[in-house]
C-alpha cells in the first residue's frame, strides 16, 4: 500500500516539537486513508447485499403475483363468439379447454395408419397419444438401437484389425530377429 502524506506546519503547539507534529500528522493521515478505504469496502459490500436482497424480494413477489394472476385467468369463465357476435360456447374456462385438449389427444382417434389426420372414420385408427406410443417411439428406439449396433460392430472390427496387425507385426519382428541372429552366427563358407 502506498501513501502520499502532506504535512502542514504553519504552526506548532508550544508544548510539542516539529518531530512530534510531523509524527502526529502522518499518523492522522494514515488513519484517515485507512478509514476511508474501509468505509468504501463496507459500503460496496453492503450495496451488493442490499441489491441481492431487493432482487430476491422483487423476484419472489413478481412470481407470486404472476402465479396468482395466471390462476385467476385460468378459472375465469368466458364466452366464445364468432366474428358476427354469435355465441359459439358459453361458461367455459381455459383450464377446461386445456383438459379437453389433452383428453382429445389421448382418446380421440384422428390419425390413420401413417400418422396423418384423417376425416374418414373408417380409416382412423390411432389417437395422437396412441400413435406416438405405438409407432413413433418404437421406430425411434429401433433406429437408435440399429445405429448403436452398427457403431459397436465397427468398433469391434477396428479393435480386431488393430490387434491382428500388432500381433502379426510382433511375430514378423521376432522371426526377422531370430533369422538375422541365426544368419550372423553361421560361419562364412
Amino acid at each position: 500500500m502506498k501513501f502520499n502524506v502532506e504535512i502542514d506546519l504553519d504552526w506548532v503547539e508550544e508544548d510539542s516539537t516539529i518531530d512530534e507534529e510531523v509524527k502526529r500528522q502522518i499518523i492522522g493521515n494514515i488513519e484517515n486513508r485507512i478509514v476511508k478505504t474501509l468505509e468504501n469496502k463496507v459500503l460496496e459490500s453492503a450495496q451488493t447485499k442490499i441489491d441481492s436482497l431487493i432482487h430476491g424480494l422483487v423476484t419472489a413477489n413478481v412470481h407470486t403475483m404472476v402465479s396468482e394472476k395466471v390462476a385467476s385467468l385460468m378459472t375465469l369463465e368466458r364466452t366464445a363468439t364468432d366474428e358476427y357476435g354469435r355465441v359459439k360456447r358459453e361458461n367455459f374456462t381455459i383450464e377446461q379447454l386445456l383438459i379437453e385438449a389433452v383428453e382429445s389427444a389421448v382418446n380421440r382417434k384422428t390419425l390413420d395408419e401413417n400418422g396423418r389426420v384423417s376425416s374418414d372414420n373408417y380409416r382412423t385408427k390411432y389417437s395422437y397419444f396412441e400413435y406416438f406410443a405405438t409407432k413413433d417411439i418404437p421406430a425411434l428406439i429401433d433406429k437408435q438401437v440399429k445405429a448403436l449396433a452398427e457403431k459397436t460392430q465397427k468398433d469391434i472390427e477396428t479393435l480386431v484389425k488393430d490387434k491382428i496387425k500388432s500381433e502379426v507385426a510382433d511375430k514378423l519382428t521376432n522371426l526377422i530377429v531370430e533369422n538375422s541372429t541365426a544368419l550372423s552366427l553361421r560361419k562364412p563358407a
